[in-house]
């Protein structure tokens, strides 16, 4: 006879009051609609327990509750959990107890143990995740191996004491997975599990934001980093079976997406917050790199036009207006120069999409009014985006990004990125 595994403590008191009944006789109950799948098609009732329901612990089967929103228990945050043993589940722990058999018992050295409200219990599909985080996601975000390897290091030091950052983990991963998937099915279930993990993080980052702290302060900043990177990542087209689904942007306007992009800066001008990331295991993120790199001589003409037209009054009225767009391409000419720089002088990654995380607030305004003085600079900018395109999250955005311009900018306003359009194969067909 087969040994059935324990149920849970809040599992076998909800059931413990039941006496036996005769047999032959059904138990009334009302019907629900909000079960999981498994118990659906076997006809039985579900006791909806998350992350688990009773009757799929029992036959240690997948519970489709686990793909819901997850329950956070606004008492006793790290709730016990499933053992290793004979689970699809993992449980964190945070007790430094020597008796514990957790995977995630032991903190990294170095880095500081974080109180967070986030779901701790990782499935064997997470570990699944992770593992494809470690040999190839990872590896997706800078062309420079030694930087990859190094901000692997630190990320997955900090994940195993701070499960947010897990789920960010777990989150951009998914996502990546959802891009190499070839049928859509398989697509839709990692969009369904990024998401899930995402809306964790992102619940937690909220309540952290509020209260930063030294031991709290490097894990929200690499949540609001991989944020920037699923913002992007999650545009394309993942609801389609087109063979270029992965690769086409599924956005109308920029202000779809530009305010999540620059949750970082936000961040670390916080006080004392920079310092902290600094001295944390993550400060790897940031190197000591050469940024006064003087622009190739080709593009000169390009920003002197872009000078020209927005400094013009006769274009833009306001001179609010007019200096804050001299301002934006003066930084952003400084960044594209750091991007042309030789390949192990320089990050690409970072500096390519630096600019649209520190232009000043008002710009962003004017870009959410679609001001064409603001999109001729996004135009620009999007020039330099279009170098990422060989990494997942980046694919398509270029040229995206500047078809999205030329369909809400002015006629008069075109001549100023028509060298730029053409060079990515967005200006239209005459």
């Amino acid at each position: 006879m087969r040994e059935e595994l324990p149920l849970p403590k809040h599992q076998t008191a909800a059931m413990s009051g039941h006496a036996a009944r005769p047999t032959g006789t059904r138990r009334p109950h009302s019907k629900t609609r909000t079960g999981c799948v498994q118990c659906k098609e076997r006809h039985v009732k579900c006791d909806e327990q998350r992350p688990s329901c009773a009757k799929c612990f029992r036959r240690q089967t997948k519970c489709s509750l686990q793909l819901l929103t997850p329950h956070i228990p606004q008492t006793n945050l790290y709730r016990s959990g499933y053992s290793t043993s004979g689970s699809n589940g993992i449980q964190s722990s945070y007790s430094g107890s020597s008796g514990s058999n957790s995977a995630f018992s032991h903190p990294a050295a170095g880095v500081p143990q974080v109180q967070s409200s986030a779901e701790t219990i990782f499935t064997l599909e997470d570990m699944q995740l992770f593992h494809h985080y470690v040999f190839s996601t990872s590896a997706t975000f800078s062309f420079q191996s030694r930087t990859i390897e190094k901000r692997r290091q630190a990320t997955m030091g900090t994940a195993f004491t701070d499960p947010p950052v897990m789920h960010s983990i777990l989150a951009i991963t998914a996502l990546h997975r959802a891009h190499l998937a070839s049928e859509l099915a398989t697509r839709r279930h990692y969009v369904t599990v990024a998401t899930m993990h995402q809306d964790m993080v992102i619940r937690d980052l909220r309540k952290r934001v509020e209260q930063i702290t030294s031991s709290n302060a490097p894990g929200a900043f690499l949540i609001s980093s991989y944020l920037a990177l699923f913002t992007l990542g999650s545009m394309h087209q993942l609801d389609s079976a087109g063979p270029d689904a992965a690769a086409t942007l599924n956005l109308e306007s920029p202000a779809d997406w530009i305010r999540l992009m620059r949750g970082v800066p936000k961040l670390l001008m916080q006080d004392g917050v920079l310092q902290w990331v600094l001295h944390s295991p993550v400060g790897v993120f940031f190197k000591d790199e050469r940024q006064n790199w003087t622009l190739p001589l080709e593009l000169e003409p390009r920003f002197s036009l872009l000078g020209e037209g927005l400094s013009d009054s006769s274009l833009v009225e306001s001179l609010e207006e007019r200096t804050t767009y001299v301002a934006a391409l003066k930084l952003l000419k400084h960044w594209t120069a750091n991007a042309y720089a030789p390949n192990e002088e320089t990050d690409l990654v970072g500096t390519a999409l630096i600019w649209v995380n520190i232009v000043d607030d008002q710009y962003v305004e004017y870009l959410c009014a679609d001001r064409p003085g603001a999109l001729v600079l996004l135009a620009q900018w999007a020039v330099l985006l279009n170098r990422l395109e060989g990494l997942w999250w980046a694919a398509g955005w270029g040229k995206g990004l500047m078809a999205i311009v030329l369909k809400r900018l002015p006629e008069i306003w075109k001549p100023f990125i028509q060298e730029q359009a053409r060079e990515m194969n967005a200006w239209p067909a005459s």
